[in-house]
This record gives C-alpha cells, structure tokens and sequence, in this order.
C-alpha cells in the first residue's frame, strides 16, 4: 500500500444526506419520506442514533431542533443488522411454537 492510498484512506468521509435526499437517493427502498421518517422519529429507541446512522448537528447549542443528517453507509449495517435481529427472533418464535405444538 502506498502512503498516498493511506493517507486518502483516512480522509475518507461519511456521505451525509437529508431524509429528502437520502429518499430520493435511495427511492427503490421508500414508498416516500414518511417511512424514513418515522425511523427518523423513533431513532434513540429503534436503535438508529447508537448506531451513528443519524446525526444530529445543531446550529447553536440552545438549538431545540436539530437538523437530521442520514450516515448513507451506517444506515444499510444498521438495517442489515434490523433484519438479523428480527430474522433470530422470528426463529426462536417459531422453534418455540414447534415445541409447544
């Protein structure tokens, strides 16, 4: 690896997009932004912000709103990982129904 290839490697930025953009970046995955959205609302309990695939960035610290960036790269690991969490515990669901059948 050559030092130009590491030092681009670490100037390497997340691409951070609004809901509106990361929506119509991504449109074959969202019937419309209400979708996004209401992962967006639910962030701090579905998971979304531990994961760092929302950002939240305020103009000003007494901001009461701040403006909601989507990490593009974080947000498919953590649908990725929605989708083996529910895909472990649809298993276990159903392995406990056999069980009691």
């Amino acid at each position: 690896m050559t030092s130009q290839a590491t030092h681009s490697e670490e100037l390497r930025y997340p691409i951070l997009l609004t809901k509106s953009q990361f929506v119509r970046k991504h449109i074959e995955h969202f019937e419309g932004e209400g979708e996004l959205g209401w992962q967006v609302v639910n962030r701090r309990t579905n998971g979304m912000l531990k994961a760092g695939a929302v950002v939240e960035v305020r103009s000003r610290p007494e901001a009461k709103r701040p403006k909601i960036l989507i990490d593009e790269e974080r947000y498919f690991h953590w649908v990725k990982n929605q989708q083996i969490y529910l895909d472990i515990v649809l298993r276990d669901e159903i392995s406990a129904m056999e069980t009691h059948a």
